[in-house]
């Protein structure tokens, strides 16, 4: 390996460790323990996809999916009016 080589990745390893702490474990642990019922009083045990069929079936959640959707299509049509709009208004 050249010399360039090794200390660019001398440059890029402190990087790539810092993101996998705060980025990457947060998640993969986060997954982890979304497939259990974790508790800081009591011992967690496994209990698969429960949580999610739980979750699934609450109707507040299905409730806040369905406005997530509609805000994700409104949002960027609204955006694209408004720089349509911009655009007609200055020529």
């Amino acid at each position: 390996m050249s010399s360039k080589r090794l200390l660019a990745w001398l440059f890029v390893t402190p990087a790539l460790l810092l993101l996998a702490a705060f980025s990457f474990w947060p998640v993969l642990y986060g997954s982890y323990l979304s497939f259990t019922d974790f508790s800081l009083m009591r011992e967690t045990n496994w209990v698969g996809l429960d949580n999610y069929v739980a979750l699934f079936n609450n109707e507040m959640f299905l409730t806040g999916l369905r406005n997530s959707f509609v805000f994700l299509l409104v949002v960027p049509c609204t955006q694209l009016a408004a720089i349509l709009l911009a655009v007609l208004v200055n020529n």
